[in-house]
């Protein structure tokens, strides 16, 4: 009993931190504020705008550290800034205020936020950006912050240790208890929750490991070996690790055009992994029981490759921002399908202009998605 709630605090503890690690990425100054409009969560952007260390702003009041542009309003203000309650209708409508700084200086930034709630806990979730003398919005991450960047690179430096080490941990001890080596679990539901942990914990170290590459390739420290690459081969190896991701969600995957080897110029494992990240998402926003293609060819003097799946497709509006870091599409074919961070599709993207490849998507809502992406052709000889 005990072995099985230490496993569970672990999963809970890496839970955290996954969560924190995601904050952190994002570039804007965060804040999390409780349904009393008092501060529970912070980036380290908000520190650095603000003025405050992250236990100087936990618990005061948005109140005090924003105000309206024009004098009195403030309960307008306040009613309005947590009015919307997805991210969708809050990206297209930022708003100017006035926030006070920890030295007293006001500056002049534009937010957006949202409402959530759930078992009867309610947050309200805020993004800032500065606004410039010139008037220009701009992201936290395009200013330099000194302090914000050194609370960053040392979080990042020790992130892939702090965060593998006790997923590790929990994966192979919920593994043994799963599959019950050393004997029979009692009572028996025990292995089924091992095997209830195992798998959430192999979901929270994928999506550690898309944050991981996103913010090295943010941070430019994602290197690149541009090599010949056998296209197909990179196929069949991204489709076997995927393919029990499919099995779990009854999607079938088809191989097809893999025969004849067509050799790119591109990083062998920056393609494998835009094929796994197609591919999982295919497989995530399909349809119980459906298909996902995958195949490769020439077109117009590049290697192409193409995964194609027969799943709820995407709305013509949502198409250009799929590729936004942190962005999810809502409509889900079934709950039981496990999400990502929204990342997924952001370091496709970031991989593909690395190589000089190009990415086009067909999709028709109801009836599936194809994204094509095309790279250079090795040089002969």
């Amino acid at each position: 009993m005990s072995g099985n709630g230490s496993e569970q605090n672990h999963q809970i503890a890496a839970q955290e931190l996954m969560l924190s690690s995601a904050i952190e990425a994002v570039e804007d100054a965060y804040l999390c504020f409780d349904d009393s409009l008092e501060v529970l969560a912070v980036n380290a952007a908000a520190q650095s705008l603000f003025g405050y260390t992250a236990g100087e702003l936990i618990g005061r009041n948005a109140g005090d550290l924003i105000r309206p542009v024009a004098d009195g309003g403030e309960k307008e203000m306040i009613d309005n800034l947590f009015s919307y309650s997805d991210w969708k209708s809050a990206k297209a409508d930022w708003r100017d205020v006035n926030v006070t700084t920890k030295d007293g200086s006001t500056l002049r930034v534009a937010v957006t936020s949202v409402n959530s709630s759930s078992n009867g806990v309610s947050v309200a979730t805020a993004l800032f950006r500065l606004i410039s003398d010139d008037g220009e919005v701009v992201t936290m991450g395009s200013q330099t912050f000194e302090g914000a960047h050194s609370i960053r690179n040392r979080f990042l430096s020790s992130m892939s240790h702090e965060l593998r080490t006790p997923l590790n941990a929990v994966i192979g001890f919920s593994d043994i208890i799963g599959r019950e080596v050393l004997g029979p679990a009692t009572p028996a539901e025990y292995a089924e929750y091992a095997r209830d942990i195992n798998g959430a914990a192999m979901h929270m170290l994928d999506l550690i490991r898309d944050i991981l590459e996103y913010t090295q390739i943010e941070r430019s420290q994602r290197s690149m070996e541009i090599t010949p690459v056998d296209i197909a081969a990179a196929i069949r190896f991204s489709a076997g690790m995927a393919r029990p991701i499919a099995e779990k969600a009854n999607v079938s995957m088809q191989l097809s055009d893999l025969d004849e080897p067509i050799l790119i110029q591109a990083d062998e494992r920056a393609v494998r992994q835009i094929i796994l990240n197609l591919v999982t998402n295919a497989i995530r926003y399909n349809k119980d029981g459906g298909t996902v293609r995958i195949t490769s060819r020439q077109e117009a003097g590049r290697g192409a490759l193409d995964v194609e799946d027969t799943g709820i497709g995407i709305k013509t509006g949502d198409i250009d921002r799929i590729f936004e870091p942190f962005t999810t599409l809502q409509e889900r074919p079934y709950s039981s399908q496990d999400g990502g961070v929204g990342l997924g599709l952001t370091i496709v993207r970031r991989l593909a202009d690395a190589m000089d490849a190009d990415i086009t998507i067909r999709s028709i809502p109801d009836q599936g998605t194809m994204m094509t992406v095309t790279f250079p052709l090795a040089q002969s000889g």
